[in-house]
């Protein structure tokens, strides 16, 4: 049976990934920022495919939005549409972050609410709490 593999954005979001899912292949892009093509990131996680081979199922991969003026969803549906232009036809599962990874990992409210040290992290108003900041 095949097992999923990851391409991710940067090293944090490869360092969680691989804390996560220990026993999948977590492989960073190689291109990241707002002013980076989704052409280029295309290009990029084709060539990952190609190298994967076939060999893992779904191929997950997880961007930021950065500061693109498209939402998450058209950034999400351009790149399928750019990455089956490049030709890969693996199962791909696209999560693109609205902003930042880093804030889907750093707000998990369920983990932090369960965190022993709650008390102490209750001062804390993580981004976007309280509307878009």
């Amino acid at each position: 049976m095949a097992s999923s593999a990851f391409l991710v954005d940067g090293h944090l979001e490869q360092y969680f990934i691989q804390q996560v899912c220990p026993d999948h292949p977590v492989r960073r892009i190689g291109c990241n920022g707002h002013s980076v093509s989704l052409e280029a990131i295309a290009k990029h996680i084709a060539s990952h495919c190609r190298l994967f081979d076939n060999r893992y199922y779904p191929i997950i991969i997880i961007i930021d939005r950065e500061d693109r003026d498209e939402t998450a969803c058209e950034i999400k549906n351009s790149l399928i549409t750019l990455l089956q232009k490049e030709g890969v036809k693996d199962s791909l599962i696209v999560a693109v972050a609205d902003r930042m990874i880093e804030n889907w990992i750093l707000a998990d409210q369920s983990v932090i609410k369960e965190h022993p040290d709650r008390k102490q992290l209750a001062h804390i108003h993580p981004e976007g709490l309280h509307g878009k900041n």
